[in-house]
């Protein structure tokens, strides 16, 4: 399991391209969640078409500064 779990990681990353490193994944995954928390809780309907815009540079900001 814990190979197949690296294995997702670094396709995924490649997808995204980024530098694949731990530290890049989680703060991809770390900001999805932010993301996803901060519309849940604002109680607007997102503009999706917005949101399908911009939700890849916006995860994306922290993991290619590292």
């Amino acid at each position: 399991a814990s190979l197949t779990a690296i294995n997702l990681a670094k396709a995924a990353c490649k997808k995204m391209g980024i530098k694949y490193s731990i530290s890049s994944c989680k703060s991809v995954i770390h900001n999805a969640y932010m993301l996803e928390r901060f519309i849940c809780v604002s109680g607007i309907e997102p503009n999706t078409q917005l949101i399908d815009k911009l939700f890849k540079e916006l995860i994306l900001f922290t993991a290619k500064a590292a």
